[in-house]
């Protein structure tokens, strides 16, 4: 049979990439999207990697920010997204973004999870478009969102429960 391949295109241009590794001791640092490149995608690949990190997205117009973490990979970090258009979040596991801090300036804002990946999330928003998955046991429990709403903003709510 013929071997079954993927290719992977990255945009380097106008698309960082950044792949924080496994490292259990060392999680203290700061994550920082290129600020002259509109789009970041940031993956915390391993328990802990981007723990008590500050995340920093660009501040760009038609720009996204999107942020992969397994379990525990970013819990209590603090979340810097300034003026963008997208701003995702996928907690591949449990406890992904727990007890996290989210200040957070973007047209959208989705987050999928498994359990636990935003329980005690203190997430300060101004958007209009809010898409939360929280189907999972406890995703979202103790969370806190401030949605903060500009009067030219038309905001959507969507929180999914399970």
């Amino acid at each position: 049979d013929a071997a079954i391949c993927t290719t992977f295109t990255l945009d380097r241009e106008t698309t960082d990439y950044i792949v924080v590794p496994f490292d259990y001791w060392n999680y203290r640092r700061n994550v920082t999207c290129d600020p002259n490149l509109a789009n970041c995608e940031i993956y915390c690949t391993g328990y802990w990697a981007c723990r008590y990190n500050v995340i920093q997205c660009p501040s760009q117009a038609n720009s996204y920010c999107k942020v992969y973490a397994g379990e525990r990979a970013a819990a209590n970090s603090e979340f810097d997204v300034g003026d963008i258009d997208l701003f995702e979040l996928f907690g591949a596991s449990s406890y992904a973004f727990y007890q996290s801090q989210f200040n957070i300036d973007a047209q959208s804002f989705v987050a999928d999870g498994a359990s636990y990946f935003l329980s005690s999330a203190n997430i300060q928003i101004t958007s209009a478009s809010v898409q939360l998955d929280c189907q999972y046991n406890y995703a979202c429990s103790s969370m806190l969102v401030n949605l903060k709403r500009n009067a030219t903003n038309s905001s959507f709510v969507d929180i999914a429960c399970g």
